[in-house]
């Protein structure tokens, strides 16, 4: 009995209902109009139990725990008709017994399962494949390429959850993730279709640009999708950056798929999207969202067409779009647009990122000290964020390393800031 306490602590925890928002939720599946019956659906999760229960009969807690782990997203991902009758009732049953054999595993097996939600959800972005810290995240999670092939291949789970367990299967096992993602080419459903086709554009198999090109101006597809198949077709070097940018200068598409198309601009760099993103930027007429990130981009790129229209962003717009200016200020280094700047302090703008954005722009810009008196005013300000960037802003304004850092614990943190306050105060009776 005393082993098995710990486990009971956590039963509340196990058994709560499928969270109901954010962007790890897995999702349950519309009906399907064709592919296996239900009861062989369920069949595949039953013989996952029996596996499980006779991984808990060898005591082999190491196999154990990533079928655990993806049980626990069947739990939460498959919506209850579409799984068999006695599920919720051996899943307990299972996760005591394994609790017995190993008092960590259900709590482990939980976490894994939530540490997974979070991966798949996060490869959606543009550059997944390339982050390197991610992918050993991924690798840390025990048994996760098993975990991705069993969702990704099981037709009950969410079109987006299985999207997402095919691109983490990628990234452990390309040629597997391929094979399994083929047949979606051919799928009448969109969002699988899409997966399908985003995966192929990052393999590098030159021989499908062509057929990709030619799919991304059949109008008789949904935009999204040919705006997938244009990216593709552009990553395999049969062009298509023209259609992308076609779309995201459409004012009557959605934002959702003009911002996909932007992210797509983003990806392939500033020889294939820094025109159409001065082109959005100049029109006037860009959704504010878009404007804001296609300035973020092309200041990151430093675009020299940007710098003389970046003074009519900072006198007009919303905070968003006037914070995105400042930031192009900042990483361009437009010394001229420093007063400008200034300026949007002084104003008395009450936006904490619009505020916090000129602070770090000045505290860069190497001015020389008469600005100082006018960012010390923040180091009283009432929200911790602008204080502190204040305070960042003064260290490298004065030269003085008050020991202040990025990164920091925010009490260390405001234990410096009360130091650089002292510090003012006496540079301020020091003055003549």
């Amino acid at each position: 009995m005393r082993r098995a306490l710990p486990f009971l602590l956590l039963l509340p925890l196990l058994f709560l209902p499928a969270p109901s928002g954010g962007e790890t939720v897995l999702a349950p599946p519309s009906p399907r109009a064709s592919g296996p019956s239900a009861p062989a659906r369920a069949a595949g999760i039953s013989a996952a139990l029996d596996r499980a229960d006779a991984l808990v009969r060898e005591k082999d807690s190491a196999a154990l725990r990533p079928l655990l782990t993806w049980l626990l997203l069947v739990r939460d991902g498959v919506a209850a008709p579409f799984r068999p009758p006695d599920f919720a009732a051996r899943l307990e049953s299972l996760l005591k017994d394994a609790a017995a054999l190993d008092p960590a595993l259900p709590r482990a097996a939980l976490v894994d399962a939530l540490r997974f939600r979070t991966l798949a959800a996060r490869t959606a972005r543009e550059g997944f494949e390339r982050d390197e810290r991610f992918a050993a995240r991924l690798r840390a999670l025990p048994g996760a390429a098993d975990i991705a092939r069993r969702t990704a291949s099981f037709e009950w789970f969410g079109e987006g959850d299985r999207a997402g367990a095919l691109r983490l299967l990628y990234l452990l096992e390309p040629r597997a993730a391929l094979d399994l993602a083929r047949p979606w080419l051919s799928s009448d459903n969109t969002a699988l279709r899409i997966a399908a086709v985003r995966l192929f554009g990052l393999s590098g198999d030159a021989s499908l640009g062509k057929r990709f090109r030619k799919l991304s101006r059949d109008t008789d597809l949904p935009p999204e999708l040919r705006a997938e198949y244009a990216l593709a077709a552009e990553r395999l070097g049969a062009g298509g950056a023209d259609l992308l940018a076609s779309f995201l200068l459409s004012p009557n598409l959605e934002t959702g798929l003009r911002m996909r198309c932007l992210s797509a601009l983003a990806a392939l760099g500033p020889s294939k999207g820094a025109d159409p993103l001065m082109r959005l930027v100049l029109s006037g007429a860009g959704d504010p969202l878009l404007v804001t990130r296609a300035l973020d981009l092309l200041a990151s790129w430093k675009e020299p067409r940007l710098t003389p229209h970046l003074s009519r962003f900072l006198e007009k717009g919303g905070p968003e779009m006037k914070a995105a200016a400042v930031r192009a200020v900042r990483l361009m280094k437009v010394a001229r647009l420093y007063g400008a700047v200034a300026d949007l302090l002084r104003s008395g703008d009450a936006d904490s990122t619009l505020v916090v954005e000129c602070l770090r722009c000045l505290g860069e810009s190497g001015l020389p000290g008469d600005m100082i008196p006018l960012v010390a005013d923040f180091l009283y300000d009432k929200r911790f964020e602008v204080r502190i960037e204040a305070a960042f802003a003064l260290q490298n304004l004065s030269g003085e390393d008050f020991g202040l850092r990025r990164g920091m614990d925010p009490r260390e943190q405001e234990i410096i800031l009360r130091k650089v306050r002292v510090w003012w105060q006496k540079r301020k009776k020091a003055a003549p």
